[in-house]
């Protein structure tokens, strides 16, 4: 190594010498510590093996709660990376903290969603209660911590005497409807 340290030195030195014309030239030879390199070629090998253990264990564990992860839903046209997102909401303190900051559009946009879309927030949150959330809480011990109730979709429904709810007065009325009222 330190025959290559001379020799880059060597040409280092004969190209300063030459003037500016050679400086971008491909025979300089650029020497890293070792040992930065080597930390920096393993660690990205490490983030796979990592992700992939991850994701297995959350499959698992929402398989043995009873709430199997069957399909992953898509969010500003991509498919969820369910590491990303853990990841994402982790760097930011975890659930509660994005929560209560209201940094889920910035969530969003780190999984590289539509910049455009007025839902995203709301949808990244969703997605991260039911599919993340829930391993977040058993890996930080928090078990005992109610999950956010998800809020179904009500139907729109006449009332007990039968008269029309709010909802169903603003449509827009049929021909049929105007008869109906006419009869009456």
């Amino acid at each position: 190594q330190e025959d290559q340290s001379e020799t880059s030195q060597q040409t280092a030195g004969s190209d300063g010498e030459k003037g500016t014309e050679n400086q971008a030239s491909p025979s300089v030879i650029e020497i890293h510590d070792s040992m930065t390199e080597c930390e920096e070629e393993a660690r990205p090998n490490l983030v796979p093996i990592v992700e992939k253990a991850f994701v297995s264990s959350l499959h698992s564990f929402m398989k043995d709660r009873g709430t199997p992860i069957e399909r992953i839903p898509h969010l500003g046209f991509k498919q969820i990376n369910l590491w990303r997102i853990y990841k994402a909401v982790e760097k930011l303190g975890g659930y509660d903290s994005v929560t209560a900051r209201r940094l889920w559009k910035k969530v969003y946009d780190e999984l590289g969603g539509s910049p455009g879309s007025t839902s995203a927030a709301t949808c990244t949150r969703r997605h991260y209660e039911k599919l993340v959330l829930p391993f977040e809480r058993h890996i930080k011990g928090e078990e005992d911590k109610p999950l956010p109730l998800s809020k179904p979709r009500k139907p729109y429904k006449r009332n007990l005497d039968g008269k029309i709810t709010k909802a169903e007065r603003k449509r827009k009325r049929t021909p049929s409807d105007r008869e109906m009222d006419s009869e009456v």
